[in-house]
């Protein structure tokens, strides 16, 4: 039996989702528009139009959003079956689009003028280690995680070979295979709450260890499943018990675009069991608002939600069982304080954890603080967050496009995932079949929150939109674009943005808010649309069966929000398997 060696779902053959650009203003030259997909590129329409649009809304008290003029706007799409990247309304070549992205990214003055807030807090320091360390042979009562071994499998099924245009292209995923570039110049920071434990024999080396054994323990198994899934990945610890310690929560890396910290990972949370929207999540989100750092954070930890989990701006993840008889824990909806009705729902995706590196550590434990015994695997939401994190940087790897646009990879993982009656076999012997009809018994969120990277990989059309306030949108502040789609098939739709920490701790309320339609272009009868009151969470989605003899989708996004921030939008619509 493998484990971890199903590791890259690749692109297979399908029908291109060619797309075609509607937003308002000029059309383009006839030498221009022969760019498939590409139609119309976005201008406002009037001078005086564009001077009286995007004024801020009254606040519910004095809030600063730290917003910095002047960004550079850009916009791009790029369509993962035909690997076609197109830049404010040019299809370039990846290396020329990189070349320019690159040239904007490096000279983003929010990213540059970022600093900490540097809230303080009260919370305990992790508790002392204590006892003795020894790796043991597990007893009957840890049947739990032997009934998962296959999660990790699941998750990372498929082919080794890539389709694009036509031509195999080997990009293995595997580690297996020497040649293969998962997190190839990828650059991971693991949040953690202490050093990693290393072992000799069956015995622990805990001289390493300042805190605690078990917050050693995940650290060591979370480096260890993150070289696993993305080998060629660097991963950098930051020490979140040292900042605990002194009343402080964890610094994020300064500069992260000048020293290419991609992905975040924050298994370590300084408070938890919450329930309302606190410093520690501010903190996270302003970090990511201003420097576009993708970051996974477990919305629960034994049972308790995280301070990092309840993130606006980051990607939430919970641990999901083999079976997913039930996905664990429960969402629940964290709300702003002394603002009535203001919830959100968390987390955004699951995913499957329980997971193990060998037939070795499927039948050991490490035995420590007198009897208790952790798993020599990942678990629980910690181990969750690890995946979600490994699987993002091999996406990275594979398609920079979705570097530094954390709002793009949530709505891919939102929109990535399989219809429920499809089999999937789990291993290379084929004996293995989970069927998603078993979500059927599930009691909360079906498959539509478990994505897999089978999917992440193909059939998806993804943009994103990076201005300033002003940037886009439309005196009646909406904006739209056109999709070609194929009748009868299965549409997963999804939005998301980025909101200022800083502002939703002072104002308690997001700074920017969104509504998605979809109708037919054809005709414009409504086909689907999100409730322009859905909470206070950063993404909206849907899910469609395109009608009989439409081929093409108008897709409207309606600022219903507006106090005055940038705008950074992601957008991603995966055509699903059949």
């Amino acid at each position: 039996m493998k484990y971890i060696s199903l590791l890259l779902a690749s692109c297979f053959a399908a029908s291109a989702s060619a797309a075609t650009y509607n937003a308002q203003g000029k059309i383009i030259n006839s030498k221009d528009a022969k760019n498939p997909g590409i139609v119309k590129f976005e201008k406002s329409k009037t001078v005086a139009a564009k001077n009286n649009i995007n004024k801020p809304a009254a606040l519910a008290k004095p809030a600063s959003i730290g917003t910095v003029d002047h960004v550079t706007k850009t916009w791009a799409m790029f369509n993962t079956n035909t690997n076609k990247y197109y830049l404010n309304g040019y299809m370039r070549s990846e290396a020329n689009y990189l070349n320019l992205i690159n040239s904007f990214e490096s000279n983003d003055a929010p990213r540059n003028s970022y600093s900490k807030i540097n809230y303080t807090h009260t919370q305990a320091p992790y508790p002392a280690k204590s006892g003795n360390c020894a790796i043991v042979s597990k007893s009957d009562h840890e049947k739990f995680f032997s009934e998962r071994e296959l999660t990790f499998d699941m998750v990372h099924l498929g082919s080794l070979k890539t389709l694009i245009n036509g031509n195999i292209v080997q990009k293995n995923c595997d580690p297996e295979f020497s040649n293969n570039d998962c997190g190839k110049d990828i650059n991971i920071y693991n949040i953690v709450a202490d050093n990693p434990i290393s072992f000799s024999g069956n015995n622990c080396n805990t001289s390493n260890v300042s805190y605690n054994y078990k917050y050693a323990i995940q650290h060591y198994y979370s480096n260890s499943f993150l070289k696993g899934i993305a080998p060629k990945a660097n991963i950098t610890p930051i020490n979140e018990g040292s900042a605990r310690a002194t009343g402080h929560y964890v610094t994020r890396p300064q500069n992260p675009y000048g020293n290419a910290k991609h992905i975040g990972n924050s298994i370590a949370s300084t408070t938890s069991n919450v329930t309302l929207y606190n410093d520690e999540a501010a903190e996270q989100d302003n970090y990511i608002y201003h420097n576009r750092v993708i970051e996974f954070a477990p919305f629960s930890i034994n049972g308790q939600k995280t301070g990092a989990g309840i993130s606006l701006n980051a990607i939430s993840v919970g641990a999901a069982n083999i079976d997913f008889a039930v996905l664990l824990p429960s969402p629940t909806k964290p709300k702003f304080a002394n603002k009535q009705g203001a919830e959100y729902t968390k987390p955004e995706i699951y995913v499957p954890s329980y997971s193990y590196n060998s037939d070795y550590d499927y039948s050991r434990g490490i035995k420590h603080d007198g009897n208790t015994i952790d798993f020599m695997a990942v678990s629980d939401g910690w181990g969750a967050s690890t995946i979600a994190a490994g699987m993002a940087a091999d996406l990275l790897s594979r398609y920079p496009f979705y570097k530094w646009h954390p709002e793009v990879v949530k709505a891919l993982m939102l929109t990535a995932y399989y219809p429920s009656n499809h089999v999937i076999k789990v291993n290379t012997d084929n004996i293995y079949q989970f069927n998603y009809n078993m979500l059927k018994n599930a009691t909360v969120l079906p498959d539509k929150n478990v994505p897999l990277f089978d999917e992440m990989v193909r059939n998806n059309v993804s943009r994103y939109w990076y201005g300033n306030n002003g940037d886009f949108f439309n005196s009646d502040e909406t904006y739209s674009f056109n999709e070609t789609v194929e009748a009868g098939a299965q549409y997963n739709i999804a939005i998301a943005w980025l909101v200022s920490g800083r502002y939703a701790n002072e104002a308690r309320h997001l700074s920017s808010n969104y509504q998605l339609r979809i109708l037919n272009n054809q005709t414009g009868a409504l086909i689907a649309q999100t409730t322009s009151s859905a909470g206070l969470a950063t993404f909206r989605q849907k899910s469609i069966t395109v009608p009989a003899g439409v081929t093409q989708l108008k897709i409207e996004i309606k600022r219903t929000r507006n106090t005055g921030d940038r705008v950074i939008l992601g957008y991603n619509m995966h055509k699903v398997t059949p």
